[in-house]
């Protein structure tokens, strides 16, 4: 049995757990991780992971996981036990937000708080005060939504590590106000984040956190990277050809006065790049990261050429817009 998002997402940790029914694990015996490759399964190196416990790394993105471990059933047989594969990792939509006490994520609508060196009697009893401040989509205004909660509630444990997850409504959410109260009423933490605006678009258009799916499929799926500060190309399995065409990237701002001097008179801003400028192969995968411009974007066209007799031949493309 894993425990964790499903599908799994990069930076949220999985668990693996044996059923005690079925048996004991063995003395001296600890959990092996595998991912997809391609070659089939692969090891995932000791020093990446702990024993019951792994956390996707964008090196897995496309990939499923899979736990296994030696364990003695009721008749003294040495059974090994592997879990069901889990689905394709994800990226994370919009990651960690806020670092205190608890790290808090954002993915799609879903909250989770992770405190990976927590004490049960230390964090029973206590609540999270939480306000959720969204658009109107006719108006335009600002509404808030007191959202607070006991720790309890939606939690697990589990070695020193607490997990709370808390749905959102599904609007446009612009900003998160949060923390911690103990039992006896004292403010553990509190903090905020305030999403740049100009952006949230990107997370509708491009976000896996929902569907799971990828925003666009061409010879690589593009998804949006944390805090929509980037995109991510990503092929698995990918050949060295994948990657030997040029990448386009044109970005169309909100305010043309954003753009550089030089890109003023094209309207858009030319971001084209080669793969090995931003990427890396791992193990039959390819993976490249793009950071984004701070300023405003209204539409995306991406995708891959080839020069040709002094021109270019569009292997694929697509585009979003505002």
């Amino acid at each position: 049995m894993v425990s964790g998002s499903d599908p799994p997402v990069v930076d949220m940790p999985l668990r693996a757990g044996l059923d005690r029914r079925r048996g004991r694990r063995l003395p001296g015996e600890s959990w092996r991780w595998e991912r997809t490759g391609s070659d089939g399964w692969t090891s995932i190196p000791a020093k990446k992971r702990r024993s019951f416990e792994y956390i996707p790394t964008v090196y897995d993105i496309g990939r499923r996981l899979r736990a296994s471990v030696y364990y003695g059933d009721q008749f003294g047989n040495r059974v090994k036990a592997v879990t069901e594969p889990s689905e394709p990792v994800k990226p994370a939509a919009w990651g960690r937000i806020l670092r205190s006490r608890y790290d808090v994520y954002l993915y799609g609508n879903r909250l989770t708080y992770v405190n990976r060196s927590c004490k049960w009697e230390d964090e029973y009893g206590s609540r999270f005060p939480l306000a959720v401040y969204s658009r109107d989509s006719e108006s335009g205004t600002h509404e808030r939504a007191a959202l607070d909660f006991k720790w309890h509630v939606k939690a697990w444990r589990n070695n020193g590590v607490c997990v709370v997850e808390r749905q959102l409504p599904d609007k446009d959410i612009v900003g998160i106000q949060t923390g911690q109260v103990d039992s006896r009423g004292n403010r553990l933490w509190e903090a905020e984040h305030w999403f740049e605006e100009s952006r949230r678009w990107l997370d509708g258009h491009l976000s896996s956190a929902t569907s799971g799916e990828p925003a666009a499929r061409g010879v690589f799926d593009v998804y949006l990277g944390l805090g929509a500060e980037s995109l991510i190309f990503v092929k698995a399995p990918c050949a060295h050809a994948d990657t030997e065409a040029m990448f386009s990237l044109h970005l169309m701002p909100a305010d043309q006065d954003d753009l550089p001097e030089e890109r003023k008179r094209h309207g858009f801003d030319n971001l084209d790049f080669a793969f090995d400028a931003h990427g890396g192969r791992f193990d039959g995968n390819c993976l490249a990261t793009v950071p984004l411009p701070e300023y405003g974007i209204s539409e995306i066209r991406t995708g891959q050429y080839m020069p040709v007799d002094g021109g270019f031949r569009k292997i694929w493309e697509v585009e979003f817009r505002r």
